[in-house]
């Protein structure tokens, strides 16, 4: 399942018009109709009648102590091959230790809850799930992004 999450504020309304169009209703009440394949490829359809633009989403995990790394999506793993995550001590027995997250200021203990955020380029930052909250909406997704 992907998780997504679009930035508060961001999400709009919308709904299938006849002939291949979509209606969007943005925050301030502006209504804009586009062609639906246009709208396929700047829109995540969140629910039966949100979206929010890709742009605005971010692809997230939550990361728990217990899980195990073959749980995680592709570019969670990636993340600990590029060496952007690291852990001082490795366990053969378990995969349920923590991890240290690596950015500008330095090393990162990863509390379990934690957020590991990746946007729409490929940037990744690491967040507490309270300041994730402030944020973002979640949202889940069951197709890929």
């Amino acid at each position: 399942m992907t998780l997504l999450a679009p930035l508060h504020g961001t999400v709009s309304k919308y709904c299938y018009l006849p002939g291949n169009r979509v209606m969007i209703q943005k925050k301030d009440y502006r209504y804009t109709i586009i062609n639906k394949d246009v709208f396929s490829d700047l829109y995540y359809e969140l629910d039966e009648n949100r979206c929010a633009l890709k742009m605005d989403c971010i692809e997230y995990i939550r990361y728990y102590y217990e899980k195990p790394l073959c749980d995680y999506p592709e570019w969670f793993i990636s993340l600990i091959y590029e060496g952007w995550i690291t852990s001082s001590c490795f366990d053969d027995e378990h995969e349920s230790i923590p991890f240290l997250f690596l950015d500008e200021n330095g090393e990162i203990l990863m509390s379990d809850g934690s957020v590991i955020l990746r946007n729409f380029m490929g940037h990744v930052r690491y967040m507490e799930i309270e300041d994730f909250k402030n944020y973002y909406e979640i949202i889940e997704l069951e197709e890929a992004l």
